[in-house]
């Protein structure tokens, strides 16, 4: 009993650090935390001050994010009914109710399996991986969907291990479904992927004679993917094709299906007998995979993936230290949970890379979703008796805290080289303001990635005219604006997903510096303005 209340008093401290750190870009910035929030601010913004205004219209929003509006609906629902500001909203509230509620979720999946103390530990992983933890800390469309995704898991997985499905789980289900599709296509796709990937390592165990779950089972289980797949399509066809083209192509569709047999195929014939030494060949693989993800030879072939050498070593330790512990899982029921999420994962990142480069600019996205396995093996290592494994379960764990409060650390402090487009000192955004302001519609206003999101539906910015500029070195026209802020001088221009130097081609003669509040300047080449 004494330990028990030990280990619940650990959860909620773990709960409280996990949460609180998450608010802190917003609470140092003073504003708006994230590139991608702006859109859905200012959405939400319109649709405050024009309550009849139909969400799907294009003419009153920015033609993509309302197409997908389960946060722009909550957040201002929320607004109106509690009269407390959308940005306050946005900044904190919505923030610690996403960040708290995806924390409670993942832990109500993992606690079926693990004690109170594992699943803390597991929490402190989802918590702080740097990568995760960035792109959780802000309302955005994915962040919202994640308590739906795993609301869902969570019938999945009582349905696949327990056979419990009624007929108002079904009902249930078709909710949330509704709800995780109107808020994030990427998120609906990967959970039906990881779903679809528990029915599948639960049919190889069956075939290689291990009875892990009942084929019964297996079959209720996939009703919860058609559900899924099912509603996905019929909003995807309805509303969310207008925002959203995939490249669907017939050699496209083959290329990804060749992969899958590939991939699960060999799933299915060599991991039966996995062993230590069928894992090493695994993991170095995966690691290649990691590597080439970044190498130069890589970046010229691909488009969209950026070299960051160094800067990315915050981000990048915590998941290459936990790779290796793959090999220390010895349970089939966990099992179960990695490899089907770790194959869907491998499966798109593969896919990605080597059959189709034009979608390279999400693979991080993808990559994100690996925080799941780490928590679930971190968790695993604590609940066994080996003091070996409970080291390094509490290694990994400080292998993840370090990094992640280091990022959120330089990021407050202008010295990270990856986030840096997502956080919005109030002054920076003050001085665009300004600009956006004075600036004539006789102006073509240029700015990186971080200039044009906040720009969206107040000011056309055109990344473009920056890329031709510092990567084409060609000379812009005359009465061309280039805003720049402080980060720019030190850590580049970001366009496309890619980093590009400004060295100090704004000195020039031909330039003209307009505005400077110290974190924004206005740049105008040729003549006077």
């Amino acid at each position: 009993m004494v330990n028990n209340n030990k280990a619940t008093i650990f959860l909620i401290v773990v709960f409280t650090l996990s949460t609180i750190i998450h608010v802190i870009p917003a609470y140092i910035s003073n504003n708006l935390f994230s590139t991608d929030v702006w859109p859905l601010y200012r959405d939400a913004k319109i649709l405050l001050g024009k309550p009849d205004a139909k969400i799907w219209d294009d003419k009153f929003f920015d033609g993509y994010n309302n197409h997908w509006p389960g946060i722009i609906l909550s957040t201002t629902i929320y607004t109106w009914v509690t009269g407390i500001s959308l940005r306050i909203v946005y900044m904190y509230i919505y923030t610690i109710i996403l960040s708290l509620g995806l924390l409670l979720l993942f832990y109500t999946v993992i606690r079926r399996f693990y004690s109170i103390s594992a699943c803390a530990l597991a929490i402190l992983i989802l918590g702080y991986t740097p990568s995760y933890l960035v792109f959780t800390s802000s309302p955005l469309k994915e962040t919202y969907a994640y308590p739906l995704f795993f609301a869902i898991t969570i019938f999945a997985l009582r349905t696949l291990i327990n056979g419990v499905l009624m007929g108002r789980d079904l009902v249930a289900l078709s909710v949330l479904s509704m709800g995780l599709v109107l808020s994030h296509h990427l998120a609906t796709f990967m959970l039906a992927g990881f779903l679809l990937g528990f029915v599948f390592v639960s049919i190889a165990y069956h075939l290689w004679g291990k009875n892990l779950v009942s084929p019964l089972h297996m079959l209720k289980a996939s009703l919860i993917i058609v559900v899924i797949v099912g509603v996905f399509l019929s909003y995807y066809f309805t509303y969310g094709s207008a925002s959203l083209k995939i490249s669907a192509s017939p050699g496209n569709i083959l290329t990804y299906i060749l992969y899958g047999l590939v991939l699960y195929g060999g799933y299915l014939v060599f991991a039966e007998k996995r062993s230590n030494q069928l894992l090493v060949p695994i993991i170095i693989s995966i690691f290649t995979i990691l590597f080439l993800m970044f190498s130069p030879d890589l970046a010229r072939v691909l488009p969209g993936v950026s070299i960051l050498g160094s800067r990315l070593f915050w981000y990048v330790l915590p998941m290459a230290l936990s790779i290796p512990f793959i090999v220390v899982v010895g349970d089939e029921m966990v099992n179960l949970l990695v490899d089907g999420m770790g194959l869907f994962i491998l499966y798109n990142i593969i896919y990605v890379l080597f059959g189709a480069p034009f979608f390279s600019s999400i693979i991080h996205r993808f990559i994100n979703y690996i925080v799941f396995i780490m928590a679930i093996i971190v968790a695993y290592m604590w609940q066994k008796r080996s003091s070996l494994k409970k080291s390094l379960a509490v290694f990994m764990v400080l292998a993840t805290l370090l990094p992640g409060s280091i990022v959120i650390v330089n990021i407050v402090s202008y010295r990270d080289g990856v986030s840096y487009t997502w956080y919005y000192p109030i002054g920076e955004t003050r001085g665009f303001d300004t600009v956006f302001t004075y600036a004539g519609d006789d102006l073509k206003i240029s700015g990186d990635t971080k200039i044009v999101f906040y720009g969206i539906m107040v000011k056309n910015i055109d990344s473009s005219l920056l890329l031709k500029t510092l990567y084409y070195n060609k000379s812009p026209d005359n009465n061309q604006l280039f805003i720049i802020y402080y980060e720019n001088y030190f850590a580049g221009c970001m366009v496309y997903l890619n980093y590009y130097s400004i060295d100090s081609i704004f000195n020039r003669g031909a330039y003209n510096r307009l505005y400077d509040n110290h974190y924004v300047q206005a740049y105008l080449y040729g003549g006077k303005y």
